[in-house]
């Protein structure tokens, strides 16, 4: 009892008196001590941080999702639950997966985009919205995929927009969105058709692990299950896959074009870009600006082969030619002698192969014939005469000759 109250007025003492030295010495380092050995065994609690600020409870640095979910999370594409997680193992409805690819894509929607096709996909009307924070939803997301022919329903009726998006229905909608070029050869797949439902599935599954589309998915293989549902963070990878392609695509130059004062070059994505000189027009961005980085003529992917001086003439995927830049002599084959400064397309047909240029143009058509226009002081358009040609004239040489 006596030890008891000895101790007691000891511990008292410490409080009434601070500055006693023996017990402010003892104490002070294990208080501290105590304290950075609370803050050590806190730490594995708290999880690290993900991008800006995020931080999703589920979500560990070690989950094989991890870097694609805060990929996205960053981008405002996907986002996680109130209670702070994100569910990375829980399904996906195919109406929620719409939105996600809409977003990844950046494609442009608006109230403008009905989904008239399905049946089955409710309407966002103003009293009804299924989710308030985003009136576009679902409707409005389903209807931009289907007009960019990345998604065809269940049905020519039905989207099933309550069912869960499939491993293979999750492949095939990247795939659609990527457009992914057909390689010569593809890289042998670890996976069969026979764990499939149909053969596009398979076909898609095969494509898009040629272009490395469906790395980070764990266990891909001959016992990965095609037809299961696909979680959200199976979701996330393929997306964030996804802009990582088109990240690296985006680098990626396929052809090339040097002009007097200018360059150009085509993307592997089929953009065309110009830079240089732009005295005539050349650069085709509708001005006479010189630009010293390469800058992109109009917006669209199908620019296939071309050829410059100080105007241009370039095809595209669909064979149609175009022409721009110096047109003094008629070198453009519009008709006229005016320059232009963006392209304008030589006459209509869709069967142009290759075009060489000078100050005359020559280009070949998919059935062999040669064709010429432009400057022919001395007889370079080989129509016989020495006048100058505004528009593409058939040129069938009868007889080469000997030297």
């Amino acid at each position: 009892m006596k030890t008891k109250t000895r101790i007691a007025r000891i511990a008292l003492s410490f409080h009434l008196h601070p500055a006693s030295r023996p017990v402010r010495s003892t104490l002070l380092p294990m208080l501290v001590l105590a304290f950075t050995l609370g803050l050590v065994l806190m730490l594995p609690l708290c999880p690290a941080a993900g991008v800006d600020g995020i931080v999703f409870s589920d979500v560990p640095a070690a989950h094989p999702h991890h870097d694609a979910i805060y990929d996205l999370a960053g981008r405002g594409i996907v986002s996680g639950y109130t209670d702070g997680s994100f569910g990375p193992d829980k399904t996906v409805l195919r109406q929620h997966f719409a939105k996600m690819l809409v977003k990844t894509k950046a494609y442009p929607v608006s109230e403008a985009d009905e989904c008239e096709q399905f049946t089955d996909v409710s309407k966002s009307l103003p009293g009804s919205y299924m989710d308030a924070t985003d009136v576009l939803y679902p409707d409005h997301y389903i209807a931009v995929l289907v007009a960019r022919h990345v998604t065809h329903g269940k049905t020519a009726t039905t989207f099933d927009p309550w069912g869960d998006v499939t491993r293979e229905q999750l492949i095939t909608f990247v795939v659609r969105a990527a457009a992914l070029p057909e390689p010569v050869s593809r890289k042998p797949a670890p996976f069969s058709s026979a764990q499939f439902s149909i053969a596009e599935h398979h076909n898609n599954a095969c494509l898009a692990y040629h272009h490395g589309l469906l790395a980070g998915l764990p266990g891909l293989g001959a016992g990965y299950r095609f037809t299961a549902s696909a979680s959200r963070g199976e979701c996330a990878q393929l997306l964030s896959n996804l802009l990582g392609w088109e990240r690296e695509l985006d680098t990626v130059w396929a052809y090339l074009a040097v002009g007097v004062h200018s360059s150009l070059a085509i993307k592997s994505d089929g953009s065309l870009w110009a830079w240089g000189g732009n005295q005539y027009g050349q650069l085709g961005d509708g001005s006479t600006k010189g630009r010293r980085v390469p800058g992109r003529i109009g917006s669209d992917n199908d620019w296939k082969v071309g050829a410059a001086a100080d105007y241009c003439l370039f095809i595209r995927s669909d064979g149609s030619l175009w022409a721009w830049g110096s047109n003094a002599v008629g070198q453009l084959g519009d008709g006229s002698t005016e320059d232009r400064l963006s392209p304008v397309r030589v006459g209509t047909g869709n069967d142009w192969k290759t075009v060489a240029v000078y100050n005359q143009s020559l280009a070949l058509k998919s059935d062999g014939s040669l064709w010429a226009w432009g400057f022919n002081n001395c007889g370079q358009v080989g129509d016989g005469s020495t006048e100058n040609v505004c528009r593409p004239s058939a040129w069938v040489p009868t007889t080469i000759g000997r030297p």
